[in-house]
């Protein structure tokens, strides 16, 4: 989606739109959404930005592990969309 929208969107932006809440994944499921399992989940990708890797993740469903290590080369993990 970011590739081919004009103008193109933020990696981010097209993130969310396939996997966050209501996006094109739920939206694959049509009205088995919720009775299946089907189109529940995310994705988890790096951007590539002038030499850095930025972490961008959305997710539709309760909760999602991931992990990484931040520029301060600190661990860190989530699951939840807000940390705790």
């Amino acid at each position: 989606m970011t590739r081919f929208s004009s103008p193109p969107l933020p990696f981010a932006v097209s993130v969310s739109r396939v996997a966050g809440p209501n996006g094109i994944l739920q939206q694959s499921a049509e009205d088995r959404w919720k009775k299946t399992g089907e189109g529940e989940g995310g994705v988890i990708g790096i951007e590539h930005v002038q030499g850095e890797g930025i972490v961008v993740a959305d997710f539709n469903c309760g909760g999602m592990f991931r992990a990484w290590v931040d520029d301060d080369g600190e661990e860190q993990m989530m699951v939840f969309k807000e940390g705790f």
